[in-house]
């Protein structure tokens, strides 16, 4: 079975594939890190606080907030 960090390297590798350039994508430390740290630094974080309740309740105040 593989975990959710696993499958996010494995989209951000597609990610990167499609981003780098060719010469870049082929330096596997760039590369390794760089997938590292979108998954670290930036999509989990962000999964983090897109299922947040409050995060989540606060969008939708003010999502409405701009229709009133």
């Amino acid at each position: 079975m593989v975990s959710f960090a696993e499958y996010l390297r494995d989209v951000s590798e597609v990610l990167l594939f499609l981003l780098l350039p060719v010469d870049d994508f082929h330096c596997k430390p760039l590369r390794f890190l760089l997938r590292e740290l979108l998954v670290s630094a930036v999509v989990l974080p962000l999964f983090g606080l897109f299922s947040d309740p409050d995060y989540i309740n606060q969008i939708i105040v003010w999502l409405v907030s701009l229709l009133i």
